[in-house]
C-alpha cells in the first residue's frame, strides 16, 4: 500500500513539473526548431543548417528552441516597447508597423521573453526589406522598466546589438552595397557591433545571465527599428 502510494506521489510531481516546464515554454512563445519547421512557422530562407552544430560552451542535453514571428503571429510588445514606440510617435505621425507592413516613417518594434532558466547561446535572425532607409539604426536590448530610449538604452547599460551610424563608427543598417530583402543573422555570443561601448562584457551571453537572474522585470529582449525598414519576420532562438 506504502509503496504504491509513492508512485502515485511520484507521477503527481512528474505531472506537475511537466506543467511547470510546458508552461515555461508557452510563455516565452517557444518551440523546437524541428516543431516550429514542421508547422510551417520559419520562413523559406531561415538558415536551418547553422543551427544543426550544438554551440560552444553548450552542454550536450542542450536544444534550440525558437520564438518565431511574422505577419500571421503578428507583434507582442511589452509594455516597456509600447512606451518607447508611444513617445516616438510623438514626432513620427505614422502608427509603429507591424510584421510584413509596407511604407516609410513607421518604426517597428517587438519583444521576446527570455523565460527565466540560465542560457548557454543564443541568436537572433531577421528578413528585412528597405523601404528608403539609407541611415536607419537598429537596436536590441534587454527589456527593463528604468529604461529611457533616449538615455540609458542608447549608453550601452542593456544594450546587446546596434546598427547605427549616430553612435561611433558602426555602420547603418543598410549599406550602400545591400540587396533588398537581406537577411540579417546576429550571435550574442560575439560582441558585434557595439563592442567599443561602456559596460559591456566579452561575452554576450555572460551579460544576458546576469541580466535574467538579477533583473525586476520579466526578462525580454527588445527590438527596435527605424522607421524606414519593413520587417517580415523574425527568430529568436535560445538554447
Amino acid at each position: 500500500m506504502k509503496s504504491r502510494f509513492n508512485l502515485i506521489l511520484m507521477l503527481l510531481a512528474l505531472m506537475i513539473f511537466s506543467g511547470l516546464v510546458n508552461g515555461q515554454e508557452n510563455q516565452a512563445g517557444a518551440t523546437t526548431l524541428e516543431e516550429a519547421q514542421r508547422l510551417g512557422r520559419l520562413p523559406k530562407d531561415f538558415p536551418l543548417d547553422r543551427f544543426r552544430k550544438l554551440p560552444d560552451g553548450c552542454p550536450r542535453s542542450a536544444r534550440p528552441f525558437v520564438i518565431s514571428r511574422d505577419a500571421r503571429s503578428g507583434t507582442q510588445r511589452s509594455e516597456i516597447m509600447n512606451g518607447f514606440l508611444e513617445r516616438l510617435r510623438r514626432v513620427y505621425p505614422f502608427p509603429p508597423r507591424t510584421y510584413g507592413e509596407k511604407g516609410p516613417n513607421k518604426w517597428f518594434g517587438d519583444t521576446f521573453p527570455l523565460g527565466n532558466c540560465k542560457i548557454c547561446a543564443a541568436t537572433l535572425t531577421a528578413q528585412i526589406e528597405n523601404e528608403g532607409a539609407s541611415n536607419d539604426s537598429m537596436l536590441v536590448f534587454l527589456s527593463d522598466n528604468t529604461l529611457s530610449l533616449s538615455g540609458s538604452v542608447t549608453q550601452g547599460n542593456r544594450l546587446v546589438y546596434m546598427y547605427s551610424p549616430a553612435v561611433g563608427t558602426r555602420p547603418a543598417l543598410w549599406a550602400p552595397s545591400d540587396t533588398s530583402p537581406k537577411q540579417l543573422f546576429h550571435d550574442f555570443k560575439f560582441e558585434g557591433e557595439i563592442s567599443s561601448l561602456s559596460n559591456w562584457s566579452s561575452n554576450g551571453i555572460q551579460k544576458i545571465n546576469q541580466y535574467i537572474f538579477g533583473t525586476n522585470s520579466t526578462p525580454a529582449l527588445e527590438v527596435l527599428f527605424q522607421d524606414d525598414t519593413k520587417v517580415n519576420s523574425m527568430q529568436v532562438v535560445i538554447w
